[in-house]
């Protein structure tokens, strides 16, 4: 969805009521879902604003370029205190110059101007790549530590059972009381995990609300898929997609740039003419005479040499910049592509083996002690292990949106969609 840039009119209003306007209303919406998240901020974030207006303002800079030099009027009285006094023996001569841009500088400078304006797009359209792979991932940040804190919370009810039935067993002298001490410490522990969870949810609630302009008001309830269902693509359509990345575009932009500006520095060596057309009155005759004239600057002194190996410099590094930069992003997609195999390939096994095994174990080890087979020790190891797993399985679902996030930013296919 594309951002409009505001109107002066918003320009200058305090810039507190200017931001308050600008701000959603979340009170409309029933819930909240990714969809919705990246609408609302692609419309409101202020980052997005003012890449539009740096668009803007290289789009006024190529204007500017390929306007014509003003011209010059000029009153050249001479004689003024001549021998016949005052203006009667002095000629007054009205003129008006013009420089006429007739080597070609003025059309590549204005080339080379629309170059920094692709440029300037090639970064606004990298920023929002970057900002909305932002919102995705801490859109599913937020659903995913709701889910770490429901988890815990179950576990949790369930080891104070367990605390409780231990206290009675305790208490009946049926189990000694250095057991209630290490379900207590379990207990604790676990607990303990509990709040850091709650800390962890309202942080990535607070990053999305931040993201879409409303860290002052609580959020809609969250509506997604923990694992919605993606396809992850061929290793080289991903490679392929790379290559039309808006950074690698903003170097090839700057390479064009620079070669105009270094055209344009040889199209100087000779500069643009200077031509004069006027009227000349002679108060003695009196008489009047047309007086036309042409400058031509002649380049001994200076031809240039610097700006033209200035341009070629800056060429050669933007080529070499687009070099890097390829490498580089190169390098994240591969190891995006490989978390986010790694990710699907354990997500399975924990949703096929783990996590069922897990909780049958934890399930068979509570009846087991209930009924004296099993001891308190296994059952506090089948209880920490089923929270690891789900807390590991989790993990591995925040890394699998991790690494879509990045393939999105990078390769602009979200999930496996064009």
């Amino acid at each position: 969805m594309p951002v409009s840039v505001v109107s002066a009119q918003t320009q200058t209003m305090p810039v507190q009521q200017a931001q308050e306007q600008n701000k959603p209303d979340l009170t409309t919406y029933k819930e909240l879902t990714l969809e919705t998240a990246q609408n609302l901020a692609l419309q409101h974030h202020p980052r997005l604003q003012a890449v539009q207006y740096e668009i803007a303002a290289t789009a006024a800079g190529r204007q500017q370029a390929e306007a014509w030099r003003n011209p010059e009027i000029a009153v050249e009285p001479q004689n003024v205190a001549g021998n016949d006094g005052g203006f009667h023996g002095s000629e007054v001569t009205l003129s008006l110059r013009q420089e006429l841009p007739i080597n070609g500088a003025l059309t590549l400078a204005g080339q080379a101007a629309g170059q920094k304006e692709i440029v300037a797009r090639c970064e606004a359209a990298e920023e929002k790549r970057t900002f909305l792979a932002e919102v995705y991932l801490s859109f599913y940040q937020c659903l995913l530590s709701q889910q770490r804190v429901e988890q815990l919370r179950q576990i949790a009810e369930t080891a104070a059972t367990l605390l409780d039935k231990t206290r009675r067993m305790v208490d009946a002298g049926k189990n000694p009381q250095v057991d209630l001490l290490k379900v207590e410490v379990s207990h604790a522990s676990l607990l303990v995990r509990y709040v850091e969870a709650q800390n962890t949810q309202l942080i990535a609630t607070k990053r999305l609300s931040s993201l879409i302009c409303r860290s002052d008001s609580p959020l809609p309830p969250l509506r997604g898929e923990l694992l919605p269902v993606f396809t992850l693509l061929p290793w080289t359509h991903y490679q392929e997609r790379l290559m039309q990345h808006p950074r690698l575009s903003k170097w090839q932009a700057e390479q064009r740039r620079a070669n105009l500006q270094k055209q344009e520095a040889s199209a100087q060596i000779w500069p643009n003419p200077e031509v004069t057309f006027g009227v000349r009155r002679d108060y003695a005759g009196p008489e009047n005479s047309l007086v036309f004239g042409l400058a031509l600057p002649l380049p001994l002194w200076n031809q240039n040499s610097g700006a033209v190996a200035e341009a070629e410099a800056l060429q050669q590094k933007a080529l070499a910049q687009e070099n890097a930069e390829r490498k580089v992003l190169g390098d994240e997609l591969f190891a995006a592509y490989q978390q986010a195999l790694t990710a699907r390939h354990n997500i399975e096994r924990y949703e096929k083996h783990i996590l069922p095994a897990s909780r049958q174990a934890r399930e068979l080890t509570y009846q087991g002690y209930e009924q004296g087979k099993i001891t308190l020790l296994e059952t506090i190891t089948a209880q920490q292990t089923e929270i690891e797993a789900h807390l590991s399985f989790l993990q591995e679902v925040e890394n699998l949106h991790t690494a879509l996030a990045a393939l999105y930013r990078l390769t602009d296919v979200a999930a496996g969609r064009e």
